[in-house]
């Protein structure tokens, strides 16, 4: 489980650290790490829960997306959460929120009159 390694590294944690949040010891996390034992679903929630991030990017599950995460395109922090809803939505709710931001900006440069029409 590399990708544990790197969340965690990149979270400035320690396995060490990490142990004594999660209840298991050093050994037991730097198992998972190497891959040579696999964590518990109660483990899994506990470290998607410490490091805030979900049980599949822990265990390296890539999620389909039509955005690619380079240099070039990665998410403003603060815009990470309305992607994410973003992506709840069936394709109606989409074009209502393209119509909307599009009727927002074009009545940004229309003395603010906002037309959701265009």
């Amino acid at each position: 489980m590399n990708c544990l390694k790197k969340i965690r590294t990149e979270n400035g944690k320690t396995q060490k650290e990490l142990a004594e949040k999660v209840g298991y010891n050093q050994t037991i996390i730097s198992q998972w790490e190497h891959g040579t034992r696999d964590p518990s679903t109660e483990a899994l929630i506990k470290l998607s829960e410490i490091f805030d991030v979900s049980v599949d990017e822990i265990l390296g599950i890539k999620k389909e997306s039509t955005i690619k995460n380079d240099s070039t395109t990665q998410i403003p922090a603060k815009l990470k959460n309305i992607y994410e809803d973003l992506l709840q939505l069936d394709d109606n709710g989409i074009k209502t929120v393209e119509m909307f931001i599009k009727g927002y900006i074009a009545g940004t440069k229309n003395d603010g009159q906002i037309n959701f029409y265009n």
